[in-house]
């Protein structure tokens, strides 16, 4: 008897457990998925169009695992660095993610559901000024529910630089510019010197005597920094160690491979567009520090 009783709650048990697990499957909801260890949690009636976009853009994203770097010019930029790559200061670089390579003009244009110039394809860019990159990130999260941003200063130089398996080179990837635009760097990036430089999301600043930042991000300050070398710069030399003039001090630099090094800086008015002046973007996903 008692042998039967203890089958009925045995069986019983079973019963609840098969129960309970089948319920909490159906209660998991038909639009969260896991993309490249990312949770998504789809809006409603985000087109599948946008979502392998979204997928692409999150399967592209690499881990960069943080540490401490000697950001600036360092011993082996000083030959090129002008006054503005100077004092070189110690970072402390937490945890996050950086995209392989930039965003597409093709993704934009599924993102934003609209076709840009045929100039703009050309140039594989599209006429935006900073906020409007803000605001494709900002499209991107609603959609997603994933926040995407800009990188910091920082952490575009330290992931240019290659992170905890830096070579030291003068370019990201290699200590030439061929080298640099044959190549991926040492985190597996690409396009860090040719087709666009890149903005960050720092307002420019002049690096300051602290021994020791951790995290810098810098709000106010002049427009906003951007990194990189681009298409054009690749291949012209110019009075590139020039201090800044007081007009455009991005123009003042720009058509030099010299701005392709991991260290070297220049900034933008980030109210104008700069459609002949090949800017871009590359996302970054910061890791919650909890």
């Amino acid at each position: 008897m008692y042998k039967t009783i203890i089958s009925h709650l045995v069986l019983l048990s079973v019963l609840y457990l098969m129960t309970s697990c089948t319920k909490s499957i159906d209660e998991i909801p038909s639009d969260v998925e896991i993309v490249n260890g990312f949770n998504v949690e789809w809006r409603k009636n985000v087109s599948d169009s946008k979502k392998n976009v979204i997928r692409e853009i999150l399967n592209d994203m690499i881990y960069v695992r943080g540490g401490l770097f000697l950001m600036g010019a360092t011993q082996n930029q000083e030959a090129y660095a002008r006054h503005n790559e100077k004092p070189a200061h110690y970072v402390q670089i937490s945890d996050y993610y950086i995209g392989k390579k930039e965003l597409t003009i093709e993704q934009i244009e599924i993102l934003l559901n609209t076709e840009f110039s045929s100039f703009e394809k050309k140039q594989g860019s599209p006429d935006f000024i900073w906020n409007d990159w803000a605001y494709v990130m900002g499209v991107i999260e609603e959609c997603s529910n994933v926040k995407v941003d800009f990188p910091t200063e920082a952490q575009w130089e330290y992931a240019a630089k290659g992170g905890i398996y830096s070579k030291g080179y003068i370019y990201p990837g290699g200590n030439t510019i061929e080298d640099a635009k044959q190549y991926a760097n040492e985190l597996g990036l690409v396009d860090l010197v040719k087709g666009h430089s890149e903005w960050c999301k720092d307002a420019y600043n002049e690096y300051s005597n602290s021994p020791l930042v951790e995290d810098p991000y810098y709000i106010q300050g002049l427009g906003h920094i951007v990194r990189g070398g681009n298409i054009k710069s690749i291949s012209e030399q110019k009075d590139y160690l020039k201090t800044f003039s007081t007009g455009n001090k991005f123009s003042s630099c720009y058509d030099d491979f010299r701005v392709c090094r991991v260290s070297a800086r220049s900034y933008c008015d980030d109210s104008q567009s700069y459609l002949n002046t090949y800017i871009s973007c590359r996302l970054v996903i910061n890791i919650n520090k909890e």
